[in-house]
């Protein structure tokens, strides 16, 4: 049966849309196209840890604690250091971790036999002010200039720098036309910090691309 369920053409299906398929049947009520799911809470912020270089793999121990913001953000102790996978996140059924919530992770006062999907603006804004998804962006900063640093030929935009960027983040090479606006984002950037030189204005360059990748729709969703 497994077999059978694999090797149908309803499973192999890319979620690419037609125009004459939207028009027959808009809902994809009789599958002629994989429908985008995005990613659950807890994989979300794995992903991100993962990518950023900072993921814990240790298993067992003690869970990770959480306290509350002064702003009743509920987060994670230490959120903007390495972290343990979210499986290991301590949830209280009284106050949920927000950024699990913000993605709909279950609430743990009731059942939950189906997880709901929603699309709201709260999960851009958490991808982009989120304090935890900023220090991560950071840290994947720091990985590619380590892993890959910009050319002193070519300056702070390096096109090799940034298609390693999107290789971690999207696993798959950037095109000619997105290769040709991250490197103008990236020079743009650099006018918006006129005090900083060098190494420091090279993290903040890229930190500022990271979270940008961090927050596109592609890195949460699976197409």
């Amino acid at each position: 049966m497994h077999r059978l369920i694999v090797t149908s053409a309803a499973y192999r299906q890319n979620s690419h849309a037609r125009p004459d398929g939207l028009n027959v049947d808009p809902e994809n009520k009789l599958l002629w196209r994989m429908t985008p799911r995005r990613l659950e809470a807890e994989i979300v912020r794995d992903a991100i840890l993962k990518v950023g270089g900072t993921l814990d793999p240790k298993m067992y121990g003690e869970p990770v604690r959480t306290k509350t913001k002064p702003s009743g953000e509920i987060v994670a102790v230490d959120e903007t250091q390495p972290g343990r996978r979210s499986i290991y996140q301590l949830v209280r059924r009284s106050g949920l971790q927000t950024f699990l919530e913000v993605f709909d992770a279950p609430i743990m006062e009731t059942n939950c036999t189906r997880r709901p999907t929603s699309i709201s603006a709260s999960q851009a804004l958490t991808l982009m002010n989120s304090e935890f998804v900023s220090a991560q962006a950071e840290r994947f900063a720091r990985r590619i200039l380590t892993e890959v640093p910009p050319s002193t030929a070519l300056g702070l935009s390096d096109p090799k720098t940034i298609t390693h960027a999107v290789q971690l983040a999207f696993s798959r090479e950037p095109s000619a036309h997105e290769l040709e606006v991250m490197l103008t984002f990236v020079g743009k950037q650099a006018h918006r910090y006129p005090s900083l030189r060098g190494q420091d204005l090279a993290l903040r360059l890229y930190s500022d691309l990271c979270l940008t990748l961090f927050s596109a729709n592609e890195f949460i969703y699976v197409d």
